[in-house]
């Protein structure tokens, strides 16, 4: 299936599952599921092999950091010491550590806001909703390299 795409987003929703990067779940972590967490560690091992361009937006994000080895900091007010990160409902704990991917952006309190991988292929991750905002730059960087990505020879 991952042949017949152009670009893949994974997008946001419920906490990566903690045994995925070998830890126990805070008491705050939950709601995981597991088929989805196989489903899209999948689609993203598939775009790593055809060398497609993705976006990951808050759990997507964490999840493609988790697919390269990385890990997660659970409950992220447990180490910056305010719940500015994490709200409630839509929000999600932050990137620690993330193998082949460089950070560009960080929040004030140091928080990785922002991750894009090393190399050629655009694969780029934010932990905040581009979508709902009137930011167009990330959409559209999407949208370029996912044009690039079709017209290559031997697609």
């Amino acid at each position: 299936m991952v042949s017949r795409l152009d670009a893949l987003v994974v997008t946001g929703g419920t906490d990566v599952e903690p045994g995925r990067y070998a830890e126990e779940p805070n008491p705050r972590t939950a709601g995981w599921q597991a088929d989805r967490d196989d489903w899209e560690l999948a689609l993203l091992t598939a775009a790593a092999e055809a060398d497609l361009p993705v976006l990951g937006i808050c759990r997507g994000m964490q999840l493609m950091a988790v697919h390269a080895g990385g890990t997660l900091v659970q409950h992220t007010p447990d180490v910056v010491g305010h719940e500015t990160h994490s709200p409630g409902g839509d929000a999600y704990g932050a990137v620690a550590s993330r193998p082949g991917f460089a950070t560009v952006a960080r929040a004030a309190d140091g928080t990785v806001e922002a991750m894009e991988a090393t190399g050629d292929r655009y694969c780029l991750a934010v932990q905040w909703h581009p979508e709902t905002r009137t930011e167009i730059g990330l959409m559209a960087g999407l949208l370029e390299a996912a044009r690039a990505h079709a017209v290559r020879p031997g697609r």
